[in-house]
């Protein structure tokens, strides 16, 4: 088997090993890290100094680095994502423990440090205290330290959404009737019937009137937009002044 071959048998190995651990983040992140590693390092040897770097030359160079980059960042985004979803399911017992309700989770890497973070507020929609922050920390810690969902150090953050409320439940929407948002959408958004057929958006600014059966109503320039909930990537209060 020459080394085209065995890269990509060893390739296969380390995808099946990520496979066989669905529910174990620690055995997946550490199969992931490693078959990265590999794999950036069997990319640099074939194409510097194997048959690839015979055969296409140095000009493949920044393709094959490329590829490497983006074989990393969606292995992360599909490991972040699977560390969210079972991080979420804590938050919500924290939050609810503490009196609180859940408003977003978010998972990110600063520098060298990984912060978790949980935007909570007060029944009713009220701003938290720092007491009802600190009640869930604690409460969000313990079930950390019980579950160990996380591969590797972190910092815990807990606060209020602030002023730029994201915006994510159908109950949000109805909630903040006449607020203006801001809404970024998954794909093109059809500008309805003063528009081009053809002109879509994916952003947009405007005063949200609502939702109607599967759809957020937003008023933007004028004109009125339904956008299906399905396809909101993003949305959050606007300031206004």
């Amino acid at each position: 088997m020459g080394g085209v071959g065995i890269f990509l048998a060893l390739f296969l190995f380390f995808l099946a090993l990520i496979a066989f651990f669905p529910n174990n983040t620690h055995e997946r992140w550490l199969c992931g890290s490693i078959l990265v590693a590999w794999f950036d390092s069997a990319v640099c040897r074939l194409v510097r100094f194997g048959p690839l770097h015979r055969s296409v030359g140095k000009s493949a160079l920044p393709a094959f680095f490329l590829l490497n980059r983006l074989f990393y960042q969606g292995f992360q985004s599909l490991t972040v994502s699977s560390l969210l979803e079972k991080v979420t399911t804590l938050a919500q017992q924290a939050v609810q423990t503490a009196g609180c309700e859940l408003v977003d989770v978010q998972y990110v890497k600063d520098g060298r440090t990984w912060y978790l973070r949980l935007f909570v507020e007060r029944e009713g929609g009220a701003s938290p205290t720092l007491e009802d922050c600190a009640r869930v920390s604690d409460h969000m810690e313990g079930l950390l330290d019980v579950n160990d969902p996380l591969p590797h150090a972190y910092r815990l953050e807990v606060s209020s959404p602030g002023l730029n409320r994201v915006l994510k439940k159908r109950e949000d929407f109805l909630r903040f009737t006449g607020r203006k948002v801001a809404i970024q959408s998954l794909q093109g958004v059809s500008l309805g019937d003063s528009g081009s057929a053809d002109e879509k958006r994916r952003n947009f600014k405007g005063v949200l009137h609502g939702v109607e059966e599967d759809d957020v109503v937003i008023m933007v320039e004028g004109m009125r937009l339904a956008i299906p909930l399905a396809v909101i990537g993003k949305a959050n209060l606007e300031l206004e002044f």
